[in-house]
């Protein structure tokens, strides 16, 4: 994603000068991340990904930590449930500086809000409920609309993660082609 651009002043005529920056996104089903913090930003760090949307962390509460050059935002369930889903951002130290704002929704959303050289990036994080869980799909569904609805119009905005989808339930036929060349 191309986001760069500033301007620059030579000899008494403004003259426009971008600079093009790259942030590469990436997408994470850990199915918990437990002690595997320290790993995966090793892998995200071989990718040269500056930020990972982690799904299925598994993580309970909501906070950030440090791992290496890289911060984790998380949010995840109370205490004193049962581990289930979670989501956290893993955003590396050049982009972290540039936060201007970020929330924890609840355990299957989170967002972050980037300033760039031409204006602002919001990431939603985003980790839906499975398959047959219609209830919890709807109230997950009506939540992200929220957030949506809340986010800067003029901000570019990205939703990522793991939205369990699928398309149809029916398998698809074997479809034969024939060829003929004339």
């Amino acid at each position: 994603m191309d986001i760069g651009g500033s301007h620059d002043k030579g000899y008494g005529t403004k003259k426009e000068k971008r600079i093009n920056e790259t942030l590469n996104i990436a997408v994470w089903n850990v199915r918990s991340i437990g002690n595997k913090e320290s790993e995966l930003v090793e892998e995200i760090k071989t990718k040269c990904i500056n930020i990972a949307v982690v799904s299925e962390t598994k993580k309970k509460l909501k906070g950030s930590k440090m791992i290496g050059n890289y911060t984790m935002l998380y949010s995840g369930v109370s205490q004193e449930i049962r581990a289930q889903s979670g989501v956290a951002l893993i955003i590396d130290h050049k982009w972290t500086s540039r936060i201007t704002s970020y929330s924890f929704v609840n355990d299957r959303t989170i967002s972050v809000r980037l300033k760039t050289n031409r204006g602002h990036i919001t990431i939603i994080g985003v980790y839906a409920p499975e398959e047959g869980r219609e209830e919890e799909t709807r109230r997950f569904y009506k939540q992200l609309q929220k957030e949506v609805d809340k986010y800067s119009k003029s901000d570019s905005l990205i939703i990522s993660g793991n939205l369990n989808a699928r398309v149809g339930n029916q398998p698809i036929p074997n479809v034969v082609g024939t060829f003929r060349e004339n």
